[in-house]
């Protein structure tokens, strides 16, 4: 590993404390303190809420040691401090030069070459290639031999090497797909070449292509040292986000230039609901990465801290100073669940008023033993139609305001954003010749 390498990642690092300078969260930071030459600060290595993480956060600081006297440190230069003895929750941390808690620091450039000589190779799977599968096949078994007569199709074959699809051939009687289609656009296809078949073969068709399906795979290729794949995991991902995205801010504007429009309303919903539910996982993929890896957190900082940002502007109470992928679940599946809440209508909890009726005791059983006490029991007259009764709830539902969903396509954009730079940054420690 050369001193070259390293330079590289450290001007990376260099950009991303410049942009960290000029943002509003650390403009409004940096306005209490009264700077001078050997001052540090000590800038956070999580900005979320760690209630769904299973990592604990690196030890390891970044700092920024101001070289002279100013409000804001536009001379400086970084360090690295280990304060894995300490809790720091604040984004930001100042010390003054004279303090006796000025944090222990060693260069980041040596640091640097630390990380990247221990970072190992797992961590490039999320810049792997998706591939294709191999060749293969599902025959379609009948149990009678004379059954075979005059079937339209023997077997389903999978093959990637095929510049197109070949739907149907007579012989032998097969149909070829490049990738695994869906069964109902197979069963369309046999349908399409006006072909009968029976009860016994049609359910023979979806035996095959469940086993068909259940053993198809895509390959993912982990990039050699030095090379790059243009379009890696992550970027799939991205990818797949971005087009959900882009549906969701036509239904939006769509919405707000007619807001009677319910269709394109309950859209903008589904599609914030699926976004959600597939960033979270993505998101606490990445953090995971940046708590292993601090150089690639380091490399990313500027948007980790937008899409935390961002966050916290869809709604968090005030106490809260930090962001949460918890709460950004939770506000999303409410505000969706108070338009597609239960179709009885019901939205309230019910207490029913049983002065005028008069419910026959049969048994009561108490002090069980501890190994049974599954058999304390209370036991009354028509006891499984209240029980059938209890089984019935309302949704847990939140009323957002207008502006909501304009803040969550910020918060889609800012996801999107901190993925495409994970990506990018670890396609760059790829590049180098560790």
């Amino acid at each position: 590993m050369t001193n070259e390498n390293a330079i590289i990642i450290q001007e990376s690092i260099e950009k991303e404390i410049q942009k960290i300078k000029r943002s509003n969260a650390f403009k409004n930071w940096i306005k209490t303190k009264r700077l001078r030459k050997g001052d540090m600060i000590l800038i956070n290595n999580s900005f979320l809420i760690r209630d769904q993480l299973l990592t604990t956060k690196s030890p390891y600081y970044l700092c920024i040691i101001v070289d002279q006297d100013d409000d804001l440190p536009i001379s400086s230069h970084l360090a690295v401090t280990d304060q894995s003895s300490k809790i720091i929750n604040d984004d930001f941390k100042y010390y003054h030069n004279k303090s006796n808690e000025l944090p222990t620091i060693q260069p980041l450039n040596g640091f640097i070459q630390e990380q990247l000589e221990s970072l190992g190779q797992i961590i490039f799977i999320l810049i792997g290639k998706i591939g294709e599968t191999e060749k293969f096949s599902e025959k379609i078994d009948l149990y009678k031999s004379s059954d075979l007569e005059n079937i339209p199709i023997q077997e389903i074959q999978i093959d990637p090497s095929l510049p197109e699809d070949v739907p149907f051939i007579n012989s032998p009687p097969l149909i070829k797909y490049r990738t695994l289609p869906k069964k109902t656009d197979l069963l369309k296809e046999i349908q399409k070449n006006d072909v009968s078949t029976t009860d016994i073969y049609d359910s023979a068709i979806e035996k095959a292509y469940d086993r068909l399906k259940k053993n198809y795979y895509e390959t993912l290729q982990i990039p050699k040292s030095g090379e790059t794949f243009k379009c890696g995991f992550l970027d799939n991902m991205a990818k797949s986000l971005i087009n959900l995205v882009s549906d969701y801010k036509s239904s939006l504007k769509n919405y707000e230039s007619d807001n009677t429009n319910r269709k394109e309303y309950y859209n903008v919903l589904r599609i914030a609901y699926d976004f959600e539910s597939d960033a979270n996982k993505i998101i606490r993929l990445l953090i995971t990465v940046c708590d292993l890896k601090p150089i690639i957190f380091w490399m990313t900082l500027s948007s980790y801290i937008g899409l935390c940002e961002k966050l916290k502007c869809l709604s968090v109470p005030k106490w809260q100073n930090k962001a949460s992928l918890k709460n950004y679940s939770v506000i999303i599946h409410q505000a969706r669940n108070s338009e597609f809440h239960s179709a009885l209508s019901f939205n309230h909890p019910i207490n029913v008023d049983l002065d005028a009726i008069n419910i026959k005791s049969k048994k009561l059983r108490l002090f069980s033993e501890y190994r049974l006490k599954i058999e304390n029991n209370f036991e009354f007259e028509d006891k499984q139609l209240i029980e059938m009764l209890m089984e019935f709830t309302c949704s847990e539902e939140k009323e957002v305001d207008q502006d909501f969903w304009k803040r969550n396509l910020r918060v889609m954009g800012a996801a999107i954003n901190f993925i495409t730079k994970v990506s990018k940054a670890i396609k760059i420690l790829n590049s180098l010749s560790i």
